[in-house]
């Protein structure tokens, strides 16, 4: 997975299922987060938050500052494309052959 940048930290999602961010003038990692299935889906961010996909169908959405998870929607496939943002929307894509759409 490609990771996501924000002005002052990068965020990495990993097959150990893990989800790292580090501020971009070091190596150690601010916060980690420890998930249930490996996330072959990049992160984006938006806003305050991050979103990725997971192995286990879910949308998660992980709050910037604290790594806690905010928010998750489960769908019927893996997750393993990454979401795309536009026009105050989030789309993503499962391995169960539907589109998913977020927003107003």
């Amino acid at each position: 997975a490609s990771a996501a940048l924000t002005d002052d930290a990068v965020y990495v999602a990993g097959e150990d299922r893990t989800l790292r961010r580090f501020k971009l003038d070091s190596s150690d990692a601010v916060w980690k987060l420890q998930m249930r299935a490996k996330l072959e889906s990049s992160p984006v961010v938006v806003g305050g938050r991050l979103f990725l996909g997971g192995n286990d169908g879910k949308l998660h959405a992980i709050d910037l500052a604290t790594g806690k998870e905010v928010w998750s929607y489960e769908t019927g496939g893996k997750l393993v494309a990454s979401p795309a943002v536009a026009a105050e929307r989030l789309v993503i894509s499962s391995d169960d052959g539907v589109v998913y759409c977020f927003g107003k």
